[in-house]
């Protein structure tokens, strides 16, 4: 409404038509994390010298009232409500959990969402402290930030399992508000030219944009793309060039989310159109999700190239923003853990926490994942007590932000119990890798393909302490579990061999043999890697000698686990060579 009063007439809503029909539409929102869509309609905000029809010489109602009917579709009552039911109807405590944590973060992002819009009017209807022109570009940027609000909470209405496992880190990446007082960044949100659609056509594109961003941010890969290509044809079709750079950015992360095999293809040709068109953002965004592709599939240089592009455009961007720093030193952790180097990987760890802890307001969902990360490169460095404080310390972050129940929950549990497997504590890793387990049962459901992990962990943990039911029954359920994954051959192969050595260990050698020898013939018809085949290799051999039968083919096997081992190049796995080597010697084997 406060637009059909502004002073200016080209601020003013062009018929009295469209205004309705601004009225009756939702607005949506796409995320800062894909870079903010330019050339949005702006949705509010006035210019000093409003005058209103009043009676008796009353005193007119303060110019910049009513920001908080922006909200209207968007984080309103009827908005809020159906977000609930969608969440709480996954069911579950899990689902009433998080619905609580989701409610406290939107509710708060909305109210400062308001506090913001309020005083980018009041900046030039009360304090004359900038120019409507300068107000225009800080509303549109406010406006982006209420579609991000707007598609998150339609998306929630229509909830998922997996959907519900991303949606409070989703909440917590919603776009800074912050970025409105930038100047650098507002020029990001330039006002569309003339020459393109209707502003209601352009706002129709960006909430396309914004739902594509979402979909894509929950794991929702197949709908947002449909968005995202719908929107890159009517963006091209409007003939505006940001839109449309943004809009093909948009598609092409949502191509390399989806693991798509055109992807890297895609998130060049999309860099390249934004940084034509000027969207340095958007560009960024292409950058950085260039760097997993590349990472994937072990394109080393190729990952370092993007990074040093992505720093680029965020030097030129002129303004420091934690979290787009967050995400560079995230890149370079990723890719010195790439490389082995594992000094660069602490390093850039302990830079990752450093940008976590300068997140206004603070971000303990980022922190705790810094903390994780740091953790998990200090352990791969040896450096395992510290290893193990820092990893502490991220899971008691993510906690607290993400739930008790959440899956990553047990995916620290399931480092955690390895740490302590690492340093030879057994017996305190234990409980710790039971807690894990029992945890992702609890909350994916028993046979959920991440139990393995832990599972696995569990049964060479318990083997290593003598349990040996134990250890046998947790491997008969975790080969169970694997015969039922897509990758059936590699992973079964996996469980077989940790089989045969628990028979083997127990005094039951003859009882290894069978799962040994079938876990070497999955590997070697499946392609397995060849750390696997030696090990499969080995226990084999270890079994029949052990067992007193085939000797020949037993001492061909453990020759064929160490030659492999010792050809591995420049990863062999000396601990693995020196335990061959110690049985070999223990067992009389020459």
């Amino acid at each position: 409404m406060l637009r059909g009063v502004a002073e200016a007439p080209a601020s003013r809503w062009p018929s009295m038509a469209a205004l309705l029909d601004r009225l009756e539409q939702t607005p949506r929102r796409r995320a800062w994390a894909t870079g903010a869509v330019a050339g949005v309609v702006a949705m509010g905000g006035v210019a000093a010298g409003v005058w209103t029809l009043r009676d008796h010489g009353a005193a007119a109602p303060p110019p910049c009232r009513g920001v908080d009917a922006r909200l209207a579709g968007v984080w309103d009552a009827d908005a809020r409500a159906a977000a609930e039911h969608g969440v709480r109807a996954v069911g579950g405590a899990r689902a009433d959990a998080t619905w609580t944590r989701l409610a406290d973060r939107l509710d708060g992002y909305a109210a400062a969402w308001v506090t913001r819009a309020r005083d980018v009017c009041e900046a030039t209807a009360v304090r004359h402290e900038q120019s409507p022109a300068q107000q225009a570009l800080r509303d549109r940027c406010l406006s982006h930030r209420l579609r991000a609000l707007g598609a998150l909470a339609g998306a929630l209405a229509h909830a998922d399992g997996a959907s519900l496992d991303k949606a409070v880190g989703v909440a917590d990446g919603l776009p800074e508000l912050e970025v409105c007082d930038v100047p650098e960044l507002l020029a990001q949100f330039e006002i569309p030219p003339d020459a393109v659609a209707s502003p209601e056509a352009i706002g129709a594109i960006e909430d396309q944009l914004a739902a594509a961003s979402t979909a894509r941010d929950l794991g929702h890969f197949a709908e947002g793309t449909t968005a995202a290509d719908a929107a890159v044809a009517a963006a091209r079709d409007a003939g505006y060039p940001a839109l449309a750079a943004r809009a093909q950015v948009t598609a092409a992360t949502l191509a390399a989310a989806a693991s798509a095999p055109d992807a890297a293809a895609r998130l060049e040709t999309a860099a390249l159109a934004a940084d034509v068109a000027g969207q340095d953002d958007a560009r960024f965004d292409a950058l950085t999700w260039s760097i997993d592709v590349a990472l994937d599939e072990h394109r080393l240089d190729d990952a370092r190239t993007a990074l040093r592009a992505a720093r680029a455009v965020a030097s030129r961007l002129g303004a420091s923003r934690p979290r787009a720093e967050l995400t560079l030193a995230d890149g370079a952790m990723r890719i010195a853990t790439a490389a082995d180097d594992y000094d660069e990987g602490i390093r850039v760890g302990r830079e990752m926490v450093s940008w976590a802890e300068r997140i206004t307001p603070p971000d303990e969902l980022n922190l705790g994942r810094a903390h994780a990360n740091l953790g998990a490169a200090l352990a791969r460095a040896g450096q395992l007590a510290e290893a193990g404080i820092e990893l502490s310390a991220g899971r008691a972050l993510l906690d607290r932000t993400l739930g008790p129940d959440h899956p990553q929950i047990g995916t620290l549990l399931t480092i955690e119990g390895a740490l302590a497997m690492a340093r030879g504590a057994f017996t305190e890793a234990r409980p710790t890798l039971v807690d894990a387990v029992a945890h992702l049962r609890r909350v994916l459901g028993h046979d959920h393909p991440q139990v393995l992990a832990p599972l696995y962990n569990l049964t060479r943990c318990d083997l290593e302490l003598g349990r040996f039911d134990d250890a046998r029954a947790e491997a008969e359920d975790g080969l169970a579990l694997a015969r039922t994954q897509q990758d059936q051959g590699a992973a079964a192969a996996q469980w077989l061999s940790v089989l045969a050595a628990v028979h083997t260990r127990a005094g039951r050698p003859r009882d290894a043999i069978a799962p040994a020898d079938e876990a070497l013939a999955l590997l070697r018809a499946g392609g397995g890697d060849d750390s696997a085949i030696a090990y499969a290799a080995f226990v084999a051999g270890r079994a029949r000698w052990n067992a007193g039968v085939e000797r020949r083919r037993a001492r061909a096997l453990v020759d064929e686990a160490l030659r492999i081992d010792r050809g591995r190049g420049a990863a062999p796995d000396a601990g693995f060579a020196d335990e061959i080597e110690r049985w070999r010697a223990e067992a009389g084997m020459k």
